[in-house]
């Protein structure tokens, strides 16, 4: 076969696939909710990989300092062409809900300006655009700490991404200790937090009623444990205890997987599958873990990191993988079963659903991930809608993982909630 007609059909399968892959993920609603939730949420289908993180700083959260530090936004929009996307920041209370302030008090700048940065992508099966978003920037910059909304927003004004995040004004230092629980029945599964405030030289009048306290595990904001009142007050030290440890599950190490490649089958990977309408990855065959021994593995606390080993510029030079994953366990009566990380806001959505396959004794799904090294646990969504991952992962008091302890001052003299403390704490690093 001569060389153009070669280019023409691999032009034509490259059509077929992109083609293809929209009509599988894209279902573009024309019911679009004009709702915006406070949390992390993507709104529409076609929306895909979006992480949000300090710049150059892939796994961490989404939290800067006032006046110091910027955040990156990246997604990649599946619909085959370009869009005029914009984006606004609402400040938040301590419990996520739009302060009673006005925008002149809390952003220097403008709200609905246009995301300028975005590229097409090069040289993959998939098409799509890849869009960027750094703040705060030269039109935009915040003048209070506080929580924080991100929206962007469509053409039409409909909102299609939401994202959290905390700008903090330190005056206060933070100290953490990290335990065994000491409840009894969970001293093995669950881990104990516990941290004080050193007010320094800074002013505050009425600790017990000014200052808030909330801790999240690794950065899963629906878990976390909010509304901490200091309980006792000794000079410049103001303690955060109800005569125990603030409990949570220790969860196991995450499970993950490697694809910034695809000339190899690596981490957790059993075979990569280059076929001439795309590539599979075939990941190693997991098991319930509820009843195994704690192994250590080096992990990112659930995060990921968009990656292509063999492309300069991975944001657009990362191809789409139909990763396959296969779970045996014998069947979960009445509960739902869901691949579950940061990377889908750790969101039981349908699209995440394992299905059992009665022969195999496998639950099983396949899903489009750009390349990149990914951290995931299995998890199960009851009738009441509440998602545990004990079921089929285990809980060990020995897991690495991550706390940020974030402290709110809501004083006097002020209409809104600062941020006046921030400390992130290893569970083994203490």
């Amino acid at each position: 076969m001569c060389k153009k007609h070669t280019y023409l059909l691999n032009m034509t399968l490259k059509s077929l696939l992109s083609s293809l892959f929209i009509l599988i993920m894209v279902n573009i609603s024309l019911a679009q909710e004009d709702t915006v939730r406070y949390q992390d949420e993507v709104y529409v289908d076609f929306i895909k990989s979006v992480a949000f993180h300090q710049v150059g700083l892939p796994t961490s959260y989404p939290t800067i300092q006032l006046d110091n530090g910027r955040l990156f936004l990246s997604f990649d929009d599946m619909g085959g062409s370009f869009y005029d996307y914009t984006y606004e920041v609402q400040h938040c209370t301590k419990d996520w809900v739009p302060s009673d302030i006005n925008e002149l008090e809390f952003l220097d700048g403008f709200n609905g300006e246009r995301i300028e940065m975005f590229n097409t992508a090069e040289n993959t099966f998939v098409d799509y655009t890849n869009y960027q978003l750094i703040i705060p920037n030269r039109d935009m910059n915040f003048k209070i700490s506080g929580n924080y909304l991100l929206i962007i927003n469509d053409e039409n004004g409909l909102p299609v991404i939401t994202r959290r995040f905390i700008v903090a004004k330190p005056k206060v230092v933070v100290v953490v200790k990290t335990t065994k629980s000491p409840d009894v029945e969970y001293i093995n599964s669950y881990q104990g937090v516990t941290f004080e405030v050193n007010k320094k030289d800074t002013y505050i009048s009425n600790p017990k009623e000014e200052l808030y306290a909330t801790i999240i595990q690794n950065g899963r904001w629906f878990e976390s444990i909010d509304n901490l009142k200091p309980t006792s007050i000794i000079a410049d030290r103001i303690t955060f205890n109800n005569g125990m440890p603030y409990s949570f599950p220790g969860l196991k190490e995450h499970r993950s997987f490697d694809i910034r490649t695809l000339e190899a089958a690596t981490r957790n990977v059993h075979s990569i599958d280059l076929e001439a309408n795309g590539t599979k990855a075939i990941l190693e065959l997991s098991k319930s873990r509820y009843f195994g021994n704690y192994v250590f593995e080096n992990d990112a606390n659930g995060a990921f990191v968009l990656a292509n080993d063999n492309g300069e510029n991975d944001e657009v030079t990362g191809d789409y993988v139909d990763v396959y994953f296969t779970l045996k366990t014998m069947e979960v009566e009445d509960k739902d079963v869901y691949i579950l990380g940061r990377f889908n806001d750790w969101t039981p959505s349908p699209l995440y659903k394992m299905n059992y396959d009665y022969d195999r004794k496998v639950y099983k799904n396949n899903l489009f991930f750009k390349q990149g090294y990914y951290d995931y646990l299995y998890g199960v969504m009851d009738e009441t809608g509440s998602v545990d991952t004990e079921l089929l992962e285990g809980n060990s008091h020995q897991t690495e993982n991550d706390y940020l302890i974030v402290i709110y001052q809501r004083s006097y003299s002020e209409n809104y909630d600062e941020v006046i403390g921030l400390s992130y704490r290893s569970s083994v690093k203490n």
